[in-house]
């Protein structure tokens, strides 16, 4: 049977007890109908699970008491960072969902030349609710980190010195697949580049492999900026992780 989880903000565990309220509270008592008495999964992004009791429950708060914790043992072994191009709001929600179903660590918006969408319009903040909607879905403990304020496309660049490898997708490549480089890697660290829906200019794709990122394709067909994000997440967990795993 599925266990029914819930998310918690950590500064408001007081001596065991946590209160749930808002969107939690109604997901608990209206949407799932718990009682007083029920046990249910906490999180609160730290890797962890807690084990709690419902014991009380009023018209616009439950309380519980948390009885155990436990190390969440759903997280990837891969700590990767998505950079992904603005995109309209219900695209990079769908975006951070599945990015968190995969497994991914983090998630940056950033803009670029050909960018058909305003950091006004991006709607960054209702991210952090998808996240955690998501988390409770596939048992994450551990939250996606996402970006209040986009970077700019030279905020991007300088975050690449934080990895062991940066790849960036681009449709013109034909030679480099991102599974060739990939194969060869042994770092701990990576960052893939996802462009807007109207693609990278020339210079844009030439600072970025200045830059030190390697400039891969993602086969034959041309995706969108949203299928790019899932496919290339797909592609890093499930290879690097699949080997660690069968390596150790």
């Amino acid at each position: 049977m599925k266990e029914n989880r819930f998310y918690f903000n950590k500064e408001s565990l007081v001596n065991s007890k946590v209160i749930l309220t808002d969107d939690e509270f109604r997901h608990l008592s209206l949407v799932l109908r718990k009682r007083v008495g029920d046990s249910v999964v906490l999180f609160c992004g730290d890797g962890f699970d807690y084990n709690a009791t419902i014991t009380n429950i009023t018209k616009k708060e439950a309380e519980l008491v948390i009885k155990e914790k436990v190390k969440n043992e759903t997280e990837s072994s891969v700590d990767l960072t998505i950079f992904q191009a603005l995109a309209k709001g219900e695209k990079l929600s769908l975006i951070a969902q599945k990015l968190t179903e995969i497994g991914a660590s983090e998630m940056l918006v950033f803009s670029s030349k050909f960018c058909d969408v305003t950091e006004k319009t991006s709607k960054l903040d209702k991210l952090n609710k998808v996240v955690i909607n998501a988390s409770k879905q596939c048992g994450r403990s551990k939250l996606l980190k996402t970006n209040e304020s986009v970077l700019t496309f030279n905020q991007m660049i300088e975050r690449f010195r934080d990895y062991d490898l940066v790849l960036c997708a681009y449709e013109n490549e034909e030679n480099l697949h991102i599974s060739s480089v990939l194969n060869k890697f042994k770092g701990n660290n990576i960052a893939v580049i996802i462009g807007p829906e109207g693609g990278f200019s020339a210079d844009e794709v030439k600072t970025i492999s200045d830059n030190g990122a390697r400039v891969v394709t993602l086969g034959k067909r041309i995706l969108r900026t949203e299928t790019a994000a899932i496919f290339s997440a797909s592609a890093v967990i499930s290879q690097l992780e699949g080997r660690r795993d069968y390596e150790g």
